[in-house]
């Protein structure tokens, strides 16, 4: 992470959500108002494009990893001039991964749940 030569800032703007769902083709719903939104679609969006993009670093063979930002992202950006109105998701870490790189942590040591426990057909059982 501290040799990364790219950082990549994470941002969602609700209000482009909800200033969108407040035009005459997409009102009915109530989305114009930021409470209605029982799921923040904006959230899952940056979820995917965080997803993406990490795909893409990882086929071109440099190394990335993500990082949430979870005490206080507004003073932990703050020198980056980046507007109010917008969310820090996370953060991108881009760089060239070195050759003896290998995958470590709880998600090599943990093994993985049974399939029946995490793929359900037809209906939600589960077994135990």
């Amino acid at each position: 992470v501290l040799d990364a030569s790219t950082v990549v800032v994470v941002l969602v703007d609700p209000s482009s959500y909800t200033d969108r769902y407040g035009q005459p083709d997409k009102e009915g719903p109530g989305l114009e108002r930021i409470e209605n939104w029982r799921i923040p679609y904006w959230l899952t969006d940056a979820g995917m494009a965080i997803q993406n993009l990490l795909l893409i670093i990882e086929a071109e063979r440099h190394g990335a990893l993500f990082a949430g930002v979870f005490r206080d992202p507004r003073s932990a950006l703050s020198g980056w001039g980046i507007p109010e109105n917008l969310e820090c998701v996370g953060l991108i870490f881009v760089g060239v991964r070195h050759p003896g790189d290998r995958p470590t942590g709880s998600s090599v040591s943990r093994p993985w749940r049974p399939r029946d426990e995490v793929v359900h057909r037809e209906t939600w059982t589960r077994q135990g």
